[in-house]
């Protein structure tokens, strides 16, 4: 059965690992749209102007696709196509949109198989496995409290109800990619769901960037190191400054070695846990001394 985590790599087939990121910045730039699968060698389709003026504009104008001006949302997003190192990270974003990308995500859990004959598809025609997918990127940060805990939530959603997860969310939409701010976002991430705010950041490390290769999800993931002691999350108190209710139990990762232990057994502490593919990726950067 195909795995539906995987670590994502760049251009050159560099595994975007902690060790492979760190310290580099990373930077968006233009990049392609999703092919269509109905016309899988239009290659048009997958260039921005067109995908704004035949895709994106009618879908706003029909009310399908809100554009956060005539919609409280913005359905657009940008789609990740390539990442490359070169002394920093140059990610190539096209645009996408919300609809478009949860048909992706289902597509992928309901029919693994059709996700892969996809990849080929992808690789003959573009030379890229992920030609047919959306790709919406997003940011997640796995927080680790003052006194050398991580802690993930219970999701609450349907889609990934009952699966541990970080903090998370989908990067916005700009015109210009160049403004896309990563920071930005896992700040505003932090205070929606677990009440960390700004000033109770320490420190902020990114680790790598992990998918689902079936659903074509990905996310740039990090470790937020806080001020705020491991009874602020199990408690209860830090719902009083979050904004959103996404995660329901509160789950401690207390060491190194129960880390390992819910990556190689699926369990903690003798209770069966399942892993999102954020969470798996939060896990497998940790390195020694990271929790205490």
């Amino acid at each position: 059965m195909a795995s539906n985590y995987e670590v994502e790599k760049a251009v050159d087939g560099t595994p975007l690992t902690r060790e492979n990121v760190q310290g580099k910045g990373i930077y968006f730039v233009e990049g392609k749209c999703m092919a269509d699968t109905n016309e899988p060698k239009n290659k048009a389709r997958t260039n921005k102007s067109f995908y704004l003026e035949n895709v994106l504009k009618p879908g706003i104008e029909s009310g399908k696709i809100g554009d956060g001006v005539k919609s409280k949302w913005d359905d657009r997003k940008p789609r990740l196509e390539s990442i490359a190192l070169k002394g920093h990270i140059e990610v190539k974003t096209g645009i996408t949109y919300f609809g478009e990308n949860k048909s992706c995500i289902s597509r992928g859990e309901k029919n693994p198989e059709e996700a892969v004959k996809l990849h080929r598809l992808g690789e003959d025609v573009y030379g890229d496995r992920y030609a047919f997918f959306a790709r919406a990127p997003g940011v997640s940060g796995a927080v680790i409290s003052l006194d050398g805990k991580m802690i993930l939530g219970v999701r609450l959603q349907e889609d990934s109800q009952g699966l541990l997860h970080p903090v998370g969310g989908y990067l916005p939409f700009k015109e210009n990619p160049a403004d896309i701010n990563i920071d930005e976002q896992l700040r505003n991430e932090l205070h929606e769901e677990f009440g960390v705010l700004a000033n109770n950041i320490a420190n902020t490390r990114f680790v790598g960037i992990y998918g689902n290769p079936l659903t074509g999800e990905v996310d740039f993931v990090h470790h937020v190191y806080t001020t705020l002691p491991v009874n602020y999350f199990t408690s209860g108190e830090f719902r009083k400054n979050a904004i959103d209710k996404e995660h329901g139990d509160i789950v401690v990762i207390p060491d190194l070695s129960s880390a390992e232990e819910l990556l190689k057994e699926g369990t903690l502490l003798g209770q069966k846990r399942n892993l999102m593919y954020t969470a798996r990726g939060s896990l497998e950067a940790l390195r020694l001394g990271d929790l205490f």
